[in-house]
């Protein structure tokens, strides 16, 4: 199918697929870097009239568990703990975006909410028994979120992998990139999942449906020169565990950790952002619609310093409160599209009494901090005391996400990357 006399949209099949992993092969050609991956879902013949629902959060992009981006056997650009990731972008996203993002990645946050006709029931996007008639006796889904269809016929995503993939998000034309290949890795935990308490599916048994990849392929294409160099932007991902803390005596006393890093070490990193992911789910099943893997749980009297090449990097005390901590993340990128709710451990009014216990609370907040030079050495300081929820005394994972500088060269049909 040709658009015009200088690019031609093809559609690739996978050159391998299966229920943990599926891979692309690129034929070395000229590419726009708007690669599109369309049918992103999951089926389950038993999900007719029954609410097996994607992640309010990040709908489809749930299913992806990690990505690779290869020039034969040379990592290119890859990202890894992509529902931590992708849950941060999507409420990144204004509420037009939203919207937008409800029908393509098939998430919970935007605004289209259609109601079914019968007293009692809930307000949300439809389930499978749905799609025609609204005034029947079914329950709408929770939150606004979808189903995961029946068969492969039925609703699935796309997603621009540029979202994802920052060297995609740098460039804007892929050159001949010898043996290009695109690997995907696939999460079918149903505990990821939403399966809703009220019509859940009793034995689920999930299969990926097989993507499609879309490719802008440019056609009267330049020559290339015998060396070429592009220097672009890619995350890295690192990960440290937090202990539980204890009461009485981290109620007063905090439990202070002292990380050193080893994946940012000789790189330039742009910025750093923090992630709290939780050890265990929400205690009431009716809450699962917030997933373990898209939550970042709120600590109480949390207190986070960057140590950069031995020199304290923020100033005075550092991140020590919910509002320096939503300040530095605003600073260093764009605010979240979220009640202010989400980032406190708990609420309470003058007296002491917590006030709402809306499943909301404490269960996103994060962080980011601009760096802006190279790492010889980083050091995370990071303390908490007891808190009043399970998710702020139980040991967790602060996943910290790096924006780093690499270059890519390409010389006599091999490719390189140097930090």
């Amino acid at each position: 199918m040709s658009l015009s006399n200088t690019t031609k949209t093809l559609l690739l099949d996978p050159r391998s697929h299966n229920n943990s992993r599926t891979e692309f092969r690129l034929d070395d050609n000229f590419y726009a870097s708007s690669l599109k991956l369309v049918d992103v879902g999951l089926i389950d013949a038993g999900a007719a009239g029954k609410e097996l629902l994607y992640p309010q959060i990040n709908g489809v992009m749930q299913l992806i568990k990690n990505i690779f981006l290869y020039s034969d056997t040379t990592l290119i650009d890859s990202l890894q703990n992509i529902p931590q990731y992708t849950a941060i972008q999507a409420l990144k996203t204004t509420n037009q975006g939203s919207h937008l993002n409800r029908q393509l990645l098939q998430n919970g946050n935007g605004f289209t909410i259609q109601t079914v006709g019968s007293d009692g029931e809930r307000a949300g996007a439809l389930t499978q028994a749905d799609t025609i008639n609204v005034n029947n006796s079914a329950l709408a889904t929770d939150n606004n979120q979808f189903p995961v269809g029946a068969n492969d016929e039925q609703q699935s995503g796309s997603i621009m992998l540029s979202q994802i993939l920052q060297f995609l998000n740098t460039v804007s034309v892929l050159p001949k990139i010898p043996n290009l290949r695109l690997v995907i890795e696939y999460d079918t935990a149903i505990g990821n999942y939403f399966n809703d308490p009220s019509n859940p599916i009793v034995a689920p048994s999930l299969n990926v449906i097989r993507p499609t990849l879309i490719a802008e392929q440019l056609l009267n294409e330049p020559d290339m020169p015998a060396q070429l160099q592009i220097p672009y932007m890619a995350t890295i991902v690192e990960r440290f565990t937090v202990g539980a803390t204890a009461s009485p005596a981290n109620d007063a006393v905090p439990l202070r950790n002292s990380f050193k890093s080893q994946a940012f070490n000789g790189k330039f990193v742009r910025d750093l952002t923090f992630f709290n992911l939780p050890s265990s789910d929400l205690v009431t099943a009716a809450d699962l619609y917030l997933t373990r893997l898209t939550r970042s749980v709120a600590q109480k009297g949390e207190n986070l310093q960057l140590v950069v090449n031995n020199v304290n990097h923020l100033p005075d005390t550092g991140i020590d409160s919910e509002a320096k901590k939503f300040m530095y993340f605003n600073d260093t990128q764009r605010p979240l599209n979220l009640p202010l709710i989400a980032g406190l451990a708990q609420v309470k009014d003058a007296s002491g009494n917590i006030i709402t216990d809306d499943a909301l609370t404490g269960q996103f907040s994060v962080t980011a901090v601009k760096v802006g030079q190279r790492i010889n050495d980083l050091r995370i300081e990071y303390q908490r005391l007891h808190g009043p929820a399970a998710s702020s005394q139980q040991q967790f994972t602060l996943v910290v996400f790096g924006a780093v500088s690499r270059t890519m060269s390409m010389a006599d049909g091999r490719v390189r990357i140097d930090y």
